[in-house]
Order: structure tokens, then C-alpha cells, then sequence
């Protein structure tokens, strides 16, 4: 079963449009094949609850402008992270054990990952973003908020 979530209500409403519901649950093999053969990536469990509940979403921005920073459109596909092994380890983020990537944001321009812990990153340049905590992190995307 999955968690309950404690979202405002436009959270709940921008993700029920965008595919999200309530025990909704995606088949992760072939990704997790297709990242292990190709990357080395190997699917931990804090992934795989996330991306079982959230992957092969992708998100508009909301319009307007976030709480305190830009809304972005976000796409929860692991492959995105493909070939990156490398960079996310080269960038020293404060995470605990392997970052896993979950999918992108911006159009590209940044890829997100996430810990053994459940903390999601947001990956750009040389720079590693903490977004928040597994679910956390949807809303603060979706709505603008830092963590």
C-alpha cells in the first residue's frame, strides 16, 4: 500500500492531471535492466518505492510563479539519468550512500536523482540541489518551495 500524502490540495489536483494516483504502481524491471546494463546503476529500495509511484509521470509547470523559487515541468523517467554514473559521483553531494536518477527537470536542463535515505537531488553544472524528501520533493517541484 502506498503512503498517504499530506499535499495541498492543488499538489493533488496538478499530479492527478498529469497520470498520478492514489496506489498507483509502475513496473520498474525494464528500467532497472536497461540502467544496470548500461550504467551500472543498481536500483536501491528507496528508487524503487519512489519511481514505483511517480515514474513515467511528466509534470507541467504550474502557472504562475512558485512560492519562492520557479516551478518547473519535471519528467520521472530514470533513463535520463543514463550514461551520468560518473558526473553524480563527481559531485560530491551530501548523499546518503548511491544516488539512483529518477528522471529530469526544465526540459533536460537539470536530472534528478535520489538517495538511500530518500532525499532527491537536483543535478545541474556542477551543482547538487537537495529538493526534499521523497514525496516532499514532488510538491516542492510542482509548487515552487524549497525544502
Amino acid at each position: 500500500m502506498a503512503e498517504a500524502h499530506d499535499w495541498a490540495s492543488e499538489v493533488v489536483a496538478h499530479l492527478t492531471t498529469a497520470g498520478w494516483q492514489p496506489e498507483r504502481q509502475v513496473d520498474l524491471h525494464d528500467w532497472a535492466q536497461e540502467l544496470a546494463d548500461g550504467s551500472g546503476f543498481h536500483l536501491h529500495a528507496a528508487a524503487a518505492r519512489f519511481l514505483s509511484e511517480f515514474g513515467g509521470l511528466n509534470v507541467p509547470r504550474i502557472r504562475g510563479l512558485g512560492h519562492e523559487v520557479a516551478s518547473v515541468t519535471f519528467e520521472l523517467d530514470p533513463r535520463n539519468g543514463e550514461g551520468r554514473r560518473d558526473w553524480f559521483r563527481s559531485l560530491g553531494c551530501p548523499a546518503r550512500g548511491e544516488l539512483y536518477p529518477i528522471g529530469d527537470a526544465g526540459g533536460g536542463h537539470a536530472i534528478l536523482a535520489i538517495d538511500e535515505d530518500s532525499t532527491v537531488f537536483m543535478l545541474f553544472g556542477n551543482e547538487c540541489r537537495r529538493i526534499g524528501t521523497g514525496a516532499e520533493a514532488i510538491a516542492n517541484l510542482v509548487t515552487g518551495r524549497r525544502p
